[in-house]
């Protein structure tokens, strides 16, 4: 004696219907989280290179120093990059190191 499911054929249907609406609404939950992410980090500007990590306030002087950048260029570069670096302390981030040393 053994249990047996012989569905009609409208029921198969409906089981069909089911399964596939289910896909289709897991498909556009992550695709709308794929989404809200992506605008989140676009909105806080976090995949674009932070100011940082171009050049350091140390790599700008030097540039200036070897006639690299004139008065102007140095001066709107290092407000740039201290704006960066300011908006880096701001978000509690440690700015990141180029090696430039301390002593100046």
């Amino acid at each position: 004696m053994g249990l047996r499911w012989d569905p009609s054929p409208g029921q198969v249907n409906d089981y069909t219907q089911a399964i596939v609406w289910s896909l289709v609404l897991i498909a556009v939950v992550i695709g709308l989280f794929v989404a809200v992410t992506g605008f989140r980090r676009w909105w806080r500007g976090e995949g674009q290179p932070l100011a940082s990590a171009g050049f350091s306030m140390s790599d700008l002087r030097r540039m200036h120093e070897e006639g690299q950048l004139s008065d102007e260029e140095y001066d709107k570069a290092r407000t740039i990059t201290a704006m960066g670096l300011r908006r880096e302390m701001d978000r509690g981030e440690k700015p990141a190191d180029k090696g430039g040393g301390g002593g100046g």
